[in-house]
Formats: structure tokens, sequence, C-alpha cells
């Protein structure tokens, strides 16, 4: 027993380290890196053809960027499709804002889910910068028509005509597809001239996605991302932390194909994809300001006016990069005069959603979906599948989630079975070894090291020694918890999963309101207290040795871990804190019906249950 119980620790310890080192959300940026037009420009071989070096000079004394150039005011082009509602501006002609009807912020209301917010200071959602700035694209005030396209569809168009001829158009069109619509530009050579060379232009990508589990212990946090397919299959290159300050872009090489790119968070994610015909040369990350946050920090400076706010957000700007874009450079020749060069993209913004994956047009989901689930892929999606089906017959996800923990426990039942039995055995044995014990502990007092030798040979003689099955056990139910946690935390289905009472959201902690506020706390988490107290009930079942010494170690054990499970757990998805509850409550039950039908001699209780059990195997 006293072996067993500090390996028991010691995994436990272990078990916790990785659970926390896998689940860790990646830090938070730090510093500042040039805007996007500027970070672009900073990759080398980039802004031509692909079988250019393009090393060729920017021009000199235009303006590359919204920052540089004055802004024209803009006008607010209201913008919806299924399930999204957007606005759009003229100034750029990009998106200022876009929110999900069918979400919702928290559980049990009927607010929409704002997902693309407004940046602010002028950066929008999917503006077109022309690399080597000779045209203000993102700064200037589109003209806009909106209009019924071939199809029925509506569509927002809008133009920008430059004074060397050249018009720029883009088109939103909805396609009545989920939470996503068309976007192209067009560039048209209304002139009588052949400007030569190549056109580079960047398409900036979704700025601001916002993250609806920010300030929890689990949020992953907005990471950048790009989908690359190739020879060899799905390439998932992600951005965050110190890897999106660096900003190292991600070429596409020869033979790739751009499947998707943008940002994304636990739950939902924002992408560009490109349509058949569109080639993207490169994928560069940009770290972009979170605006929640940012606001906060100049609020928390007590700025006097609107111009000392705007000094202090110019200031606080660098160190609120916390969000993530990914721009993408696209390279063509200048159009001939009556000629015209055309990309198309689809703009998605909504769910990481694995049944929307299926359907065609959403296909780019799925390496989105796997790249989540990591490693542990093949058994959370076995989980999922589990959790899924109960789900179905009862409507409600925390019941399927005990209906997991059943059938885990009925698999392991025999190997629970196997080692509830040996530790009776053992028991039994060091009781009925306990006067030999204690009279060679007299005899060899003051020689540890003798005694422990005797002890070794007599434990020997009698086939006794300390099981280690329960270690196996808590080790078996191991990525069990790491993958409900998974689940929990980028499985869209279980986002505002409804239990009983007041759970109304298993991927987030349970927080029961209080009739009271005590240094501002006003809610508890029940469920990891429920947890904790099953845990202790159910080490207090387990055999006692007959060592005062081993015992003592066992009772100071018995507490130690369900107070560790606590502190980890207590902020954690209370669906995690759900499973291993009942897990505790059913390994009380499995002792007891052990102990019933498969007595052992000599175990503590064995005599009054063997003769009501008679007729139990043996």
């Amino acid at each position: 027993m006293e072996k067993r119980l500090p390996l028991a620790l010691l995994l436990s310890l272990v078990f916790v380290w990785v659970y926390l080192q896998m689940t860790a959300p990646p830090p938070p940026p730090e510093g500042s890196i040039p805007p996007a037009a500027e970070s672009v420009n900073a990759a080398p071989g980039i802004g031509a053809t692909p079988d250019q070096d393009g090393s060729a000079p920017l021009a000199s004394g235009v303006p590359a960027s919204a920052s540089d150039a004055p802004l024209e005011p803009g006008v607010p082009v209201p913008f919806e499709g299924e399930g999204y509602r957007a606005e759009f501006s003229t100034r750029g002609g990009g998106l200022t804002w876009l929110e999900l009807t069918d979400y919702h912020t928290k559980a049990h209301e009927s607010d929409a889910l704002p997902l693309l917010e407004d940046a602010g200071d002028g950066i929008g959602h999917f503006l077109v910068r022309d690399f080597n700035g000779r045209y203000p694209l993102d700064s200037v005030a589109w003209e806009v028509e909106q209009r019924r396209s071939d199809e029925g569809r509506d569509q927002l168009v809008f133009r920008w005509t430059a004074p060397d001829g050249l018009r720029f158009t883009r088109t939103v069109t909805d396609h009545g597809d989920r939470t996503s619509f068309g976007l192209s530009v067009e560039v048209e050579n209304l002139g009588t001239q052949d400007p030569g060379g190549t056109l580079t232009l960047v398409m900036q990508g979704p700025h601001g996605l916002r993250d609806d589990q920010a300030g929890t212990q689990f949020a992953g946090g907005v990471t950048g991302l790009v989908v690359v397919r190739g020879p060899e299959g799905d390439d998932v290159h992600k951005w965050a932390g110190d890897k999106l300050v660096s900003g190292d872009p991600r070429r596409i090489a020869t033979g790739e194909t751009l499947v998707a790119a943008g940002s994304m968070t636990n739950y939902f994610t924002s992408v560009l994809v490109p349509e058949e015909g569109t080639y993207v040369s490169l994928a560069q990350p940009e770290a972009t300001p979170d605006r929640e946050l940012l606001e906060a920090a100049v609020a928390a400076k007590h700025p006097v006016d609107e111009n000392d706010a705007a000094r202090w957000r110019d200031r606080l700007r660098g160190e609120h990069k916390t969000n993530a874009a990914v721009n993408l450079v696209l390279s063509a020749k200048y159009p001939a005069p009556g000629q015209a060069a055309r990309y198309d993209f689809k703009a998605y913004a909504g769910p990481k959603d694995r049944n929307l994956a299926r359907q065609p047009g959403y296909l780019f989901l799925d390496p989105i979906l796997e790249n989540a689930f990591g490693r542990w892929a093949w058994i959370n999606h076995a989980l999922l599948a589990i959790l899924g089906f109960f789900h179905g017959l009862t409507n409600n996800w925390g019941v399927a989630i005990i209906l997991l923990v059943v059938i885990v426990r009925l698999l392991l039942f025999p190997l629970n079975r196997i080692q509830q039995s040996s530790m009776a055995r053992y028991g039994a044995t060091m009781q009925r070894l306990k006067p030999e014990l204690d009279a060679l502990k007299l005899k060899l007092k003051g020689n540890t090291r003798k005694f422990n030798e005797e002890q070794m040979k007599l434990l020997k003689r009698e086939g006794a020694s300390p099981p280690l099955g329960g270690c196996l056990l808590m080790f078996l139910q191991f990525p069990v918890w790491i993958s409900l946690f998974q689940i929990l935390r980028n499985s869209i289905e279980l986002r505002h999963a409804d239990f009983v009472f007041w759970v109304h959201d298993l991927s987030r902690p349970d927080q029961m309101p209080l009739p009271f506020s005590v240094y501002g706390i006003n809610h508890v988490n029940v469920l990891p207290i429920l947890m904790a107290i099953a845990n202790v009930v159910q080490l207090r079942f387990q055999p006692k040795p007959a060592d005062e010494s081993q015992a003592q170690m066992q009772k100071i054990m018995g507490l130690m871990m369900p107070v560790m499970m606590l502190v980890f757990l207590y902020n954690y998805p209370s669906g995690l804190s759900l499973y291993i509850f009942t897990s505790s409550v059913l390994g009380i039950f499995e002792y007891q019906v052990i102990r019933r039908f498969w007595p052992v001699a000599g175990a503590p209780g064995s005599a009054a249950v063997a003769t009501a059990g008679k007729s139990a195997p043996a």
C-alpha cells in the first residue's frame, strides 16, 4: 500500500502537468510589428508573379496604407444573409462588422453573437491594398450600388476609378450559403495606355475576430492560420504568440494550392477561400490590436477628451496586439486597355461545424477541425460520436456525458474487480501477518534496513505484494479525460450545452449564482466541489492498511488528491467535473457490488457478506 499510493500521486501530478501543458493557451504576443502593407513588403521575393523574384523597388512618395493617406468619410451599407448580419463601408469598400444571428453571447440569451468587430481607426475586414502604394484603395471612398445578381441574389458593388483609367470593382454576393458570401475583386483598364509590369494587390483578411472565450483559463486566443494543399495532403500552418510577432510568411509553392486563410478561435473561424482560377502567391500573418483590451487600457488613462483618447490609443496600440490576421498577396500583369484581371473568394465567418464541413462548398473546414483535435483526433472522434448518439436519445449533453461514464466504467469493471479483490487479499494478508510483523519490528528495533529485509522475506514467503492495479485503472482513464476536455473546448456542438438547474453551459464553469457577494464573488462552481467530495468518499472506501503509518499516509493521500483536482479543475469546463464526479459515484457503487458478490476471506467485512453471498462466484 505504501508503494501504491505515492506512485498514484506521482502519476496524478504527471497527468495534471501534461494536461495543463497540452491545453494551455498560447502566450499573448508582445511588442508590435509594422502595419499590413509594410510587413508584407518586408518579406523577400513577394509582390511578383511566381517566376519573378519580386525585387522591384516600391514606388516612392506614394502612400501605401490607410494610415498614410487622408481618410475620406465612409457611409455604412447594411448587408445580410443566412445566419448573419453585417455592415460594409464605402471607405475602402471593406466590412465593418459581422454578427451571427443563430449564435449568442451567453446561454439562454437571444442576442446575436458579434464575431467580426469594428477595429476602429479605419481598419476594416477584407480590404484591398495596393502593394506598391500607387492606388490608395483602402482609404478612398468607393461608389456603391445595391442590386440583384442574375440569379436573384443580393449584391453590393463597390467601384473606384483611378486617374489613369484603371477601375477597381469589389463585389459582395449573397449566394444563400450559411454564414458566408462571395467576394470578388476586378481590375479593368478603361484607359488607352498599357502600364506593363506586375500589379500586386494585398487582400487583407479578417481583422478583429472576437474570442467569445476570452478571460477564461481555457481560451485558446485568436490564431492566424492558412491551409495549403500539396502533393502530400493538407498542411495547416498557424501563427500565434512569438510566431505571429515574427511574421514569417507562408509561401504557396509550385504544386501547392491555398485552401483557406484567416483566423480562428476555439469555436469559430473567419477565412478567405480562393475560388478556382484565383492564384495566391503568399500568406502573410499580422498581429492586430484587440479593440476591447485597447479601449479598456485607454479608459484606464482617464483621457480628458476625444483627442486625448486618440493620443493614448496610438500610444497603447502596440501593447495590445493580441489578435491575428492573415493577408494574401495577389499578383498578375497589369491589364492591357480593354482587358481585366479578376480574383474570386468565398468569405466565411462562422462556427467550426463538423456537420457543415461534410457539405459541398465547406470542405475547407475539415482540415481546420482535424488540426484543432491534434494528436487526440482518433479518440476525440470516437467519444464525440458516442456523446452525439446519447444526445440524440436524451436531447441533453449532460445526460450524454453521464451515459458515457457508464459505458467506460462497464468496460473497466473486470479490471476494477481484479484490482479490488487483489487489494482486499493484500489487506487480509497484512492483517493476518500483523502479529509477526509487530514482533519482528520489536526484535529489530533501531535496525530499519534489517527489518525491511526480513519483512520482504516474510511477504515473499506468503506471496503478498502491494497491488498496483489501482494506478493502472486511473491511468487508463487519463486519455478519456483529456479527450473530453478537447471536445468541450473545441466542438461547437457543446458550446452552451445545457444540463439541469443552474448548469447552462457544460463548456464553461457552472457558476451557480449566490444570493450575496463576497469580495466581488457572487457565484460558486458547485460541480468541482461535488467532484472533490465524491473523490474523498471513494478513497475512504479503499481497504485500510494494517500498519498505522501506512494507514496515516493513505488518509493524507485521500485528502491531497481530491484537493489538488479541485484546485486545478475549478475554473475548467463543468462537463469535465461532471464526468469525474459521476465516475467517482459509480466507483463507490462498484466497490459495494464487488464486496457483495466477490468477497475475500479475511478482508474487512467479508464475514458479514460471505454468508449472504455463498452462492456468488468465488
